[in-house]
Parts: structure tokens; sequence; C-alpha cells
């Protein structure tokens, strides 16, 4: 179910913040997030917000944009795992850090790498590339498994990207947890930190 403010949209102080969008100067009305990720998010009985913001180039200029905190704004990452033909994995993370490739790589057994933007829009066609939400179930092969960053379970709520560039979708990480049951691993770095070196 999805909440916002149903009358002023932020400009009669009504006491959502989610309502008004700050630092574009205007009241904008809640964006339509796109139909098959509302139908999912629906069908599973999710309560979430949507929070609209400016396109921003990254995730961390995302999350200042629309005043959340990288450590609880969550960037969807595409990956490709070998094991014997090509398949793929979702991953989770704060905004605020990188994939440890090798790391995760060893933690899954299976080398990874970045996908492609082909890869991307191939797999997530209803989605602008790079902005799909974080399930697998909506892929066009569905069942992409979920890995979330270990530290992202601190975190009471989660915003991640709504399907596009302009949309957010705010949810409990119990909420997000029960619905796309990710496989939870610690293989996040802060960002401008490298990995350690092989032992």
């Amino acid at each position: 179910m999805v909440k916002g403010c149903q009358g002023c949209r932020g400009t009669q102080g009504c006491g959502d913040p989610w309502a008004y969008v700050a630092g574009m100067g205007v009241a904008t009305l809640l964006s339509m997030i796109p139909e098959p990720l509302k139908q999912y998010l629906d069908s599973k009985q999710a309560n979430y917000r949507v929070l609209s913001h400016a396109p921003r180039p990254t995730a961390q200029e995302t999350a200042a944009a629309a005043h959340v905190s990288g450590w609880r704004f969550a960037k969807t990452v595409l990956l490709r795992v070998r094991n014997g033909e090509p398949s793929f994995v979702l991953c989770l993370l704060p905004a605020s850090e990188v994939i440890d490739l090798a790391r995760l790589g060893s933690l899954l057994g299976r080398e990874v790498k970045l996908a492609t933007e082909p890869d991307f829009v191939g797999l997530f066609p209803d989605f602008e590339a790079g902005a799909a939400p974080p399930f697998g179930e909506l892929a066009r092969a569905p069942g992409i498994p979920v890995v979330a960053d270990a530290c992202l379970t601190a975190a009471g709520t989660l915003v991640f990207n709504g399907g596009t560039h302009q949309d957010l979708i705010e949810m409990s990480w119990k909420d997000f947890r029960r619905i796309a049951n990710p496989q939870v691993i610690d293989y996040g770095l802060l960002q401008g930190i490298s990995a350690p070196p092989p032992m």
C-alpha cells in the first residue's frame, strides 16, 4: 500500500516530509512508479512510500538530493555470475559503499563481475536502465537471487530506486527481507577504500 500526502502535497504544512521534494523549489505530485512494480508490491502487501527527486548521476548524490543517509539509501547493482553458463545476481548495498567483487565472489564460491547495460535492459525492460528495484522476481528471467550487504540489516528502513531515475521507494528492512528473501553477506567497502591484498 503506497503512502503519501493526499491533499496539500506538502505546501500546507501537513507534516509529511515526503510530500515535498526539498531543493526543487516547488511542491510536486507524487510520481507514478511503473505499473509492474506497483502490482508486485501490492500483491506482496508491502507497506511503502514513493519519494520523487531530481535525477542525479550517482547513488550518493541521489541520497543527498532525497535527504536520505547514504547508509539507508540502498543501490541495486546487477552482477554477472560465472557458473558454467552466465547467470546473474542482484546486489543491494548502501550508497556509501562499493562492492568488493573478490570478496563477494569468494563468499558465493563463483567469480562475479559487473553486468553490462544491455544485460540490465534485457532483464528489466519495464524499468529505466540502472533504476530497477531490488526484486529478482521482476526480471524477465524470474528468480534472480538478491544478495544484500549485511550492514543494511541495521537500517530500520531502506530507500531504493523505484524503477525510474526520479522515483524512490521507502520500505522497512523487515518488509523488504520478507518480500525479496535476500541472502545477507558482508561484501561492501566504503567508497575510496581499497580491498586488502589477498593473503
